[in-house]
């Protein structure tokens, strides 16, 4: 009787219910004259005696480079560096790391419950003779954040941990 108690204290303590949240939008191809998927995600675990979200946050887009924003102190963003980096408008901080990109008005994911997330970019990479002229570049710049529309995609339980399958790569069309 004893094992079987400890048995269902285990599996209690390592069920978990994982959710995938996808936030998605279209853009413009900036060179050809196509539309490309833009996508971020991240996934929710609630445990019986805690709930946890991810630290990093992959940005991808279509036929781009894909980007990983990080949670930091001041919210969720991408830093720049400075040798391979140059914010928009010629202008590259002389000192550590800038930022690039953020979420913007979000500081932690897991307290976020609006239905759109706005994505800003100001940086682009720099180019030099060396640099391939198919070389991917970043998420383009815009005066405005790029909006994507927020969506709980899949919701799955699980007794030993595990997440839902990631999206499929992003496309342009």
């Amino acid at each position: 009787m004893k094992n079987i108690v400890i048995l269902m204290a285990l599996l209690f303590n390592s069920a978990c219910t994982t959710s995938l949240y996808v936030a998605r939008t279209n853009l413009p191809h900036p060179t050809k004259e196509k539309k490309c998927e833009v996508y971020t995600y991240w996934y929710t675990t609630s445990h019986p005696f805690f709930d946890k979200v991810g630290e990093t946050y992959p940005v991808l887009m279509g036929e781009h480079q894909n980007l990983t924003f990080v949670k930091k102190e001041n919210g969720i963003v991408y830093k720049g560096m400075a040798g391979a980096d140059k914010l928009v408008g010629g202008k590259t901080p002389t000192q550590g790391e800038f930022l690039c990109g953020e979420f913007v008005g979000v500081k932690d994911i897991a307290t976020y419950e609006s239905e759109q997330l706005k994505v800003s970019m100001k940086c682009k990479k720099k180019s030099s003779p060396l640099t391939h002229p198919d070389r991917k570049n970043y998420l383009p710049y815009s005066k405005t954040p790029h909006i994507l529309t927020v969506k709980k995609e899949k919701k799955e339980f699980f007794w030993f941990g595990g997440l839902p399958e990631a999206p499929k790569p992003p496309t342009c069309q």
